[in-house]
């Protein structure tokens, strides 16, 4: 009987060292693989590599994006311009006269509908209470900065005092 324990200690032992060398060589592979990503991550998160490595696709892009912009700012010019002729103006004047015409009831409105009432006064006053709590995080200071000094339980700051 003691034979039997003394072999299944054995096994179990053996079963136990088996299992610490796996896991050692998984906590190997696994250590090499996070290096590895680690490795991998910062190089794509360098951009001055990036840059150099992807010079000319950088390149391309930019340059489409300036012709892009400089031409938007172009057309942009040219259609003002275009705009300001005194033949525009009196084609854009014959039209307007036109809708007064067909829509007389569209031509002044009224009063603005109630919606867009509210509307107004919620975001006046969202802007409002933005605008004083931006004032007063920009001149609050610190109690360091200005310590109390009691007089008769009054509280008096130091630009205060006689």
């Amino acid at each position: 009987m003691g034979q039997a324990k003394v072999g299944v200690g054995a096994t179990q032992r053996a079963d136990a060292e088996r299992l610490e060398t796996e896991i050692a060589a998984l906590r190997e592979e696994l250590g090499s693989a996070v290096d590895e990503l680690d490795r991998r991550r910062r190089e794509l998160l360098d951009l001055p590599l990036q840059l150099r490595k992807h010079a000319t696709p950088v390149l391309i892009v930019a340059g489409v994006a300036g012709l892009a912009l400089t031409a938007a700012v172009t057309l942009s010019v040219l259609h003002r311009r275009r705009e300001q002729r005194p033949m525009a103006r009196l084609r854009r004047a014959r039209r307007a006269a036109e809708r007064a015409i067909e829509h007389p009831d569209q031509v002044a409105r009224g009063e603005p509908s109630l919606p867009l009432k509210l509307a107004t006064a919620t975001l006046t006053a969202l802007a409002g209470a933005m605008a004083k709590r931006l004032v007063e995080q920009a001149t609050h200071r610190p109690a360091a900065i200005l310590p109390e000094v009691h007089v008769r339980d009054v509280a008096i700051a130091p630009e205060m005092r006689v």
